[in-house]
């Protein structure tokens, strides 16, 4: 996937997807569910764990393991943020 047109929100949409895949279940219901619960969309920080890997894979990126990336897990929209920050990282480093 193209970094430079990267937005949180494909982020989001893939978290989602990532997530509903890993529970067997739609998407589209997942979403509707997490929005329900707030603007952030909040999760299961062990949900997010799981699925670390196939959402490093999906945009090239590797996430440290450390105190910002556990905060990051609580929500779908602060993962994604975390997600979108160490893209730009990488490329504000390649450049």
């Amino acid at each position: 996937m193209g970094s430079e047109a990267v937005t949180e929100e494909i982020i989001v949409d893939a978290v989602i997807e990532a997530l509903a895949e890993a529970q067997e279940r739609p998407a589209a219901e997942l979403r509707a569910e997490l929005e329900v619960s707030g603007e952030d969309l909040p999760v299961d920080s062990v949900l997010i764990a799981e699925i670390l890997a196939t959402v490093e894979a999906v945009f090239g990126t590797r996430l440290p393991l450390d105190a910002e990336l556990t905060q990051s897990t609580g929500s779908v929209r602060d993962f994604a943020r975390r997600i979108h920050h160490a893209i730009k990282e990488r490329q504000n480093h390649d450049a």
